[in-house]
């Protein structure tokens, strides 16, 4: 496998299923635990790839490895997820 990037990124778990028409706002209410994950992406398709293209191959994400559950998620900074690792 030629890995081309890892990302981290937030993983949700949810103590019950979440109504459809829950609002934005009361959405936490559902989550029981938050869990760091790592997307390892694999470039497999040209750059100018269509979204058809991207769709058919996975949007070439090889896998997510998940971290272990954080319970007391309130104090889990959310916002030092979202930065790629490289």
């Amino acid at each position: 496998m030629n890995c081309t990037g890892v990302e981290r990124e937030p993983g949700f778990h949810f103590a019950e299923d979440v109504p459809r028409d829950v609002k934005r706002d009361r959405l936490s209410n559902y989550i029981e635990a938050v869990s760091l994950r790592l997307e390892l992406k694999q470039q497999r398709l040209v750059e100018n790839a269509s979204n058809a293209e991207r769709l058919a191959d996975n949007l070439s994400q090889w896998g997510i490895v998940r971290g272990e559950a954080v319970v007391n998620w309130h104090e889990f900074d959310l916002d030092e997820i979202v930065e790629p690792l490289f």
